[in-house]
């Protein structure tokens, strides 16, 4: 996960900013996982995850979508 928060390009994010809720998501958008694939494990919607992960660039500075986090991840050898 470290080499991943790497992507917020110098950025040191403050995870004490974010809800208990934000981090949770955040860890999950970090292994990998689509907004509909965290929505159906918190039993939550969709669009309730994509905000989430709004706010949590908002926070973090971080300035990138969800979506080139999950792209830049390296694939796990087989």
């Amino acid at each position: 996960m470290a080499a991943r928060m790497q992507l917020f390009r110098g950025v040191k994010p403050d995870r004490a900013a974010l809800t208990p809720r934000e981090q949770t998501v955040l860890e999950h958008v970090l292994r990998g996982m689509t907004a509909s694939q965290i929505a159906r494990q918190l039993q939550l919607a969709p669009r309730i995850v994509e905000r989430h992960i709004e706010k949590i660039n908002e926070k973090l500075g971080a300035g990138i979508p969800a979506h080139l986090v999950i792209q830049a991840k390296p694939k796990s050898a087989k």
